[in-house]
């Protein structure tokens, strides 16, 4: 009975994350607390569950640049325009209930840390999938509809680097520093 209200918890919290049609504001947030890898609920949606749109603080898109298909290709931030590169979809990693890989519905490649870096600022950008560190991501509630996403090899978040508003700024991963670059909605 726990499991089946925890699951059907997961599943509303996953809608309200990959449903959001709504763009959050370009504010700087105040801190806000972020769950231990022990504590967190991940997003912990069904492969198979359909496309999304990740939005950074921003309200700008999370994609692949230039949409490519190349393993290697940046991952950056853009204004969701429906570009091929800006959908996503979440799979159980490994197993692992509790991990997701984050794969490019277009090229159908992960979301991955250069080369599994655990350095911050390491670049982020799309791979083959693969048994790989760096590509293993816990996505955490903080609060509302907002999230993190964490990289489970690193202990490091997917971020925007420098906070920034432009489109075609990187992702990367950073320490937690409660910087409106590493919220998502």
């Amino acid at each position: 009975m726990f499991m089946r209200r925890a699951f059907s918890a997961l599943l509303v919290s996953c809608s309200v994350f990959a449903l959001s049609a709504t763009t959050a504001p370009a504010a700087t947030a105040a801190p806000v607390s972020v769950p231990s890898a022990e504590s967190a609920v991940a997003l912990s949606i069904s492969p198979g569950s359909g496309v999304i749109q990740i939005r950074n603080r921003s309200g700008k898109c999370l994609e692949v640049e230039n949409s490519s298909t190349a393993n290697g290709a940046q991952a950056q931030q853009w204004d969701c325009n429906g570009q091929a590169g800006s959908y996503w979809y979440l799979e159980y990693a490994f197993g692992n209930n509790f991990e997701v890989r984050i794969v490019n519905s277009r090229s159908g490649k992960c979301l991955d840390v250069s080369n599994s870096s655990t350095a911050d600022g390491a670049r982020v950008q799309q791979w083959s999938c693969a048994n790989v560190g760096g590509q293993r991501w816990h996505v955490m509630n903080t609060s509302g509809a907002t999230h993190v996403i964490r990289n489970v090899s690193s202990d490091k978040y997917l971020e925007i680097e420098n906070s920034s508003t432009a489109n075609g700024a990187n992702a990367q991963i950073w320490r937690q520093l409660y910087q409106s670059g590493m919220y998502w909605h």
